[in-house]
């Protein structure tokens, strides 16, 4: 009895061997796209944006992790000058790259002309100098606030487009 039974796992454990052979083999170089590894991580990191111009752009975080085709910055606090004018973005959460920050969770957008943006998510294109939220935002002006669902600044043309705005003018205090 004891026989049958050795020959009986005998049997199965050749079928088993010969059936994962037949089988086409996996190989880890096909799975590895779907899997971002993490390149380098850098700890409070200061670095700056230096073109022809100069430098141009600085931006400050406290964690970041650089992966082969983009970045990840955690606590970002970026400033980007482009004809003395100044751009100030903050978030809790930043992604880079091909020359887009999309800013995340507690976004504050902040120029020289004493506008400022709060949003969820704002993407900011550092060559051409817009910046675009498709998440609600409130704008923060000397003329008034604005809410809305969508928004798009061109810092260059001086654009500004919004999609479902509400504006509220200031209100000149002591003129009747």
């Amino acid at each position: 009895m004891a026989l049958k039974i050795l020959i009986l796992v005998l049997l199965l454990f050749i079928f088993e061997i010969t059936f994962l052979t037949t089988k086409e083999p996996k190989v880890f170089e096909e799975l590895k796209q779907d899997i971002n590894f993490t390149d380098i991580t850098f700890d409070h990191i200061r670095a700056f944006l230096v073109t022809e111009e100069g430098v141009t752009g600085e931006v400050t975080a406290a964690k970041v992790k650089k992966y082969a085709t983009f970045s990840e910055l955690f606590d970002t606090d970026a400033r980007f000058v482009n004809r003395g004018e100044l751009d100030h973005l903050r978030s809790d959460y930043t992604r880079f790259e091909n020359d887009l920050f999309t800013f995340s969770d507690h976004v504050l957008f902040e120029n020289n002309a004493s506008l400022k943006i709060k949003s969820h998510k704002i993407t900011y294109d550092i060559r051409k100098r817009i910046a675009i939220s498709h998440t609600p935002f409130t704008l923060t002006s000397p003329e008034g606030n604005a809410t809305g669902d969508k928004l798009f600044y061109d810092r260059m043309r001086g654009i500004i487009q919004a999609d479902h705005i509400k504006f509220v003018i200031g209100e000149n205090r002591g003129v009747r």
